[in-house]
């Protein structure tokens, strides 16, 4: 028995499930031939639970109620021989449309789907819609890790229906990196779980300078969590997310993922391991090596752009004050390290002067471009430093002049430095 009349008839174990899964309320009223008046639901199943109370007796079939439900207006009849039934139909019509179409767009709900990023390749949008599905929107949070093709961009994905501020501590693991050398590489990042991803794109590096592909250790924290959308909010109107999750796991950061990365990281292994017993395999080192010099100093400046990005997108706010320490970070994070690394790039080649890669090195002058570029990086960074330095009282068109200055010369600066890249890899293929 329903406010818009009666429904059914339904078998008793229908009604019984509907009403475990919430769909009934147990005091609706229901009835069956052979009772008097209708009774609830609640009543029906009690007495069956306890058979010594017996449903009332039915009556004799020609004293048979009709089915209750709410009495239809009277036909009256108009000067003009129409009836006034026709607006409570339609009205119902409308009704059962609006529940129908409420009920479809909320079932179309179930299904798992993101956007694509502006740094998400077509092939990894397509690798994260393969991997998952929609599991139910109480689904908790479980994390897989997905890298762009310049690991640039790290993006974790979640079938939960969750949003919640998330905070990440990556941690290269010891001999799982695809590098020659031993680097290691810690990180922190932090972004926005929400429809189903969370993008990191800032890193502020603990150890190293940029991210190498490899396996990493990775501490994930997500806070003050709530449920992401209006139909899991609906559908979980009882119940809360979980506020906080923590976790600790290990994630692979490779653009082309886990499976092709073990085969990587074999073959690079079985290098490593050869070429510590043959000297055959010197030159090999001697690419990838450079290879990743320029890759650093690619990282270096990308860094260098963002943080002389973010000073000046605070504006002219207490200007003199936040100079002077933006000045003093930059050169204990990166006019140090540019040091450093131009002096052990010096001590690189002296090495391999003395040993059998002695022709391959004087050939090209390597060891002037990685000079070049590590120089160019560094008074590319200067000149707006100085800029800065002679701005006492910087306006506000000052300050975004200067900004777009810095976005177009750092473009062209990494321009230069891929172009070094690609030329080294061309020289590498011609290499015998």
């Amino acid at each position: 028995m329903l406010p818009s009349g009666h429904e059914g008839p339904y078998s008793l174990e229908t009604l019984e499930k509907r009403l475990a899964d919430h769909k009934l309320p147990p005091d609706i009223q229901v009835w069956r031939e052979g009772l008097p008046v209708a009774i609830s639901l609640q009543d029906v199943l009690s007495e069956i639970d306890d058979p010594s109370d017996d449903l009332p007796p039915p009556l004799p079939e020609d004293d048979l109620p009709a089915i209750p439900f709410e009495e239809e207006e009277e036909l009256v009849s108009t000067p003009a021989g129409k009836g006034r039934r026709t607006p409570v139909i339609a009205a119902g019509l409308i009704v059962m449309i609006l529940v129908f179409g409420i009920y479809q767009w909320m079932s179309d709900q179930e299904k798992f789907d993101i956007r694509r990023y502006p740094k998400m390749t077509l092939e990894i949008h397509k690798k994260i819609m393969d991997n998952h599905k929609f599991e139910g929107f109480d689904k908790k949070i479980f994390f897989h890790e997905y890298a762009s093709p310049d690991l640039t961009h790290i993006w974790l994905v979640t079938t939960g229906y969750q949003r919640c501020d998330v905070e990440a501590v990556f941690r290269s693991v010891k001999d799982r990196l695809l590098t020659m050398g031993d680097e290691e590489v810690e990180l922190v990042t932090r972004g926005k779980l929400a429809d189903h991803v969370a993008e990191f794109n800032v890193f502020e590096f603990r150890k190293g300078i940029r991210i190498i592909p490899g396996l990493y250790e990775m501490d994930i924290k997500a806070m003050r969590c709530e449920w992401d959308g209006i139909v899991p909010r609906i559908r979980n109107l009882f119940t809360a997310p979980e506020k906080e999750y923590e976790a600790t796991t290990r994630v692979v950061l490779y653009p082309r993922g886990a499976d092709e990365f073990q085969q990587v990281l074999s073959q690079l292994m079985k290098k490593k391991e050869e070429m510590k017993k043959q000297t055959e395999g010197q030159e090999q080192l001697f690419w990838e090596d450079l290879q990743m010099k320029f890759q650093t100093l690619h990282a270096i400046a990308l860094q260098i752009e963002q943080h002389l990005l973010d000073f000046l997108d605070k504006g002219d706010r207490d200007f003199n004050r936040r100079l002077n320490v933006m000045i003093a970070q930059y050169t204990k994070k990166y006019g140090n390290a540019l040091t450093e690394f131009v002096v052990a790039n010096e001590g690189y080649f002296d090495g391999l002067r003395e040993s059998d890669l002695r022709p391959l090195i004087t050939k090209k002058d390597y060891e002037g471009m990685v000079r070049s570029a590590s120089k160019s990086v560094g008074m590319e960074s200067m000149k707006v430093i100085e800029k800065l330095q002679k701005m006492k009282r910087p306006r506000p068109a000052e300050i975004k002049a200067l900004r777009a200055q810095v976005l177009k010369n750092f473009e062209q600066l990494k321009n230069s430095l891929t172009k070094l890249l690609l030329d080294m890899t061309a020289d590498r293929s011609k290499s015998p």
